[in-house]
């Protein structure tokens, strides 16, 4: 094309690629630029309008005022699925965004007849860190961000059933690498408080809140809130809880309530458990275990009961010690007999007083009783040991005391019994046992002692205590095997050598005219003095008769030799 002036050449002109008309005016003509069959540009002054019939609505669309000049194409409302939204990968944006500003109308909901198949699915399996599902929720302080409602109409007789309102199968196929650790959670709940309370606020919040109950107790109805079941690893945990109480407040691993009456179950620094339970109303929050089988606490240091100051220990049934210890008990009370069986033999009592009361006339008693088919009885034994080598005569191996009061109430001692060594010597052992009463002064005075001897075989017995005392014998006195004096104070022996029976003495002394004594070549002895009487003197003494005894003129006790 080429200007002259104002003139237009008439040349055929060709333009490649595109082209631009600028700075065009606006007018009513209906001519319009059409390209032909030849590419060649044409005016069209075919009127534009008419019946737009051609326009065809597709699947879940309908039209309206297609035969122009604006016609209108609406999406259907339901939609006939299936429906699809693609977006390629560069999109850049939401694939569907649904903009509701009708704020009481649901933005999206889906009215479901689904049997056998799932109402709705999300498949996302290219995910690395994000989520296949979010839910935003801002301001509700009353509501819930997700809800999830299970209607069950269909009456459940023909077979037993397990439903659920919500199920998460979390399976695992990807292996876990080595030196590498990966925590698999079915469930993750993260609830924080990020906000400065009010200081007279009042907030709780919980991580899960689950609240089960039957309309009906009609049946065999069992409620749980929460069942758990943990199998296949190493170490299977059904609950693993860990409460942070850095904040110096109080709290609990576990809290257990009945209205105002609760159980808390807390585990401290060092793994420190303790399990407290409290009465709202008063101080009944008792603690039972009611076990179907044994009860067995393995401690690796004491156990220790300690109940409040006047409280006791109570004990209801048999108590067994397997091969231990039981101590620092204060009182032990049974309300029933007290059996002590200890399959090993032996019971130690390690202690300074063992004491055993009774309120009871003539009790209590002590019975030691053996119950072996042989000729062998029970033992009560009393045992000194020293550590060091000290051990003499004179020290005490064992006593037994009877005590009492006197008219004034006071405590009085009334007899012992108890016994020492003698001699000490090893091959040479000899003991003393004693027999003591209180004499007249609330002294303890010794009457009856038996003492080992200086020679095997021989004990020697000191009876009664002081020169007033009486030794009483209420039958016949045995020396050796012969009865030698009567219960009446009588010679109960016959005429033997150096001995002539002439009857019973009188009274304790010989009387004058009661006769020679002739005791032969035997030996008179008498540890106390032995009054004659008036001897004679040598004027009365016949030299012929052997034997005689008389004074001298000087005071001389002389026997003549006949």
């Amino acid at each position: 094309m080429k200007w002259i002036g104002q003139n237009i050449q008439s040349f055929i002109s060709r333009f490649r690629s595109d082209v631009y008309l600028e700075d065009l005016t606006t007018t009513t003509d209906t001519n319009v630029l059409v390209v032909d069959s030849n590419d060649k540009v044409c005016k069209n002054t075919t009127t534009l309008g008419g019946d737009l019939t051609a326009i065809v609505a597709g699947t879940n669309l309908s039209g309206s005022s297609l035969s122009g000049p604006i016609p209108t194409i609406n999406l259907d409302n339901p939609i006939a699925g299936p429906f699809e939204i693609e977006q390629g990968a560069s999109g850049g944006g939401t694939a569907l965004l649904i903009d509701n500003d009708d704020v009481d109308q649901n933005a999206f909901r889906i009215d479901a007849a689904n049997t056998t198949v799932n109402a709705a699915v999300i498949t996302a399996t290219a995910l690395t860190s994000a989520q296949a599902l979010s839910i935003v929720d801002g301001n509700n302080d009353t509501g819930n961000t997700l809800k999830l409602t299970r209607n069950t109409d269909v009456n459940l007789q023909a077979t037993s059933n397990i439903s659920s309102a919500m199920l998460i199968d979390y399976t695992k196929n990807g292996v876990t690498g080595a030196s590498t650790t990966h925590k698999a959670r079915g469930l993750y709940i993260d609830v924080d408080d990020s906000a400065t309370n009010n200081a007279a606020a009042t907030v709780f919040m919980y991580g899960a809140s689950i609240a089960v109950d039957s309309a009906n107790s009609q049946g065999s109805i069992v409620n749980t809130g929460l069942e758990i079941d943990v199998a296949g690893a190493d170490s299977n945990f059904g609950i693993d809880i860990e409460v942070d109480d850095s904040g110096g407040g109080t709290g609990a691993d576990i809290i257990m309530r009945n209205g105002s009456h609760y159980c808390t179950h807390q585990v401290g620094s060092n793994g420190a458990t303790t399990i407290t339970t409290v009465d709202g109303s008063g101080a009944a929050a008792h603690f039972e275990v009611d076990a179907d089988g044994d009860i067995i606490l393995d401690s690796a240091g004491q156990i220790k009961l300690e109940p409040v100051a006047g409280n006791n220990i109570l004990l209801d049934g048999t108590v067994t010690v397997d091969g231990g210890a039981v101590g620092g008990l204060a009182s032990l009370t049974s309300s029933a007999d007290l059996n002590i069986v200890a399959t090993g033999n032996d019971i130690t009592v390690d202690s300074d007083t063992v004491t055993v009361t009774s309120s009871t006339a003539d009790q209590p008693i002590i019975k030691v009783l053996n119950t072996t088919d042989d000729d062998q009885a029970s033992q009560l034994i009393f045992e000194k040991l020293r550590d060091d080598d000290a051990v003499a005569s004179g020290q005490n191996l064992g006593e037994i005391w009877f005590k009492g009061q006197d008219n004034a109430q006071n405590a009085a001692n009334y007899a012992v019994i108890y016994s020492e060594i003698d001699v000490s010597t090893h091959g040479q052992e000899s003991g003393i046992l004693k027999f003591a009463v209180a004499n007249h002064d609330n002294g303890i005075g010794t009457g009856l002692t038996l003492t080992g001897g200086s020679v095997n075989n021989e004990i020697d017995a000191t009876v009664g205590l002081g020169t007033a005392s009486v030794t009483t014998i209420a039958g016949t006195l045995t020396m050796g095997s012969t009865a030698a004096l009567t219960n009446a104070g009588l010679l109960g022996v016959t005429n033997q050598t150096g001995l002539v029976g002439t009857g019973a003495l009188n009274s304790g002394t010989i009387t004058s005219g009661f006769g020679n004594i002739n005791n032969g070549s035997s030996t008179l002895t008498s540890n106390g003095a032995i009054n004659f009487g008036g001897l004679p003197d040598t004027a009365g003494v016949d030299p012929g008769v052997n034997g005689q005894l008389y004074v001298t003129e000087e005071g001389v006790i002389m026997v003549s030799m006949g």
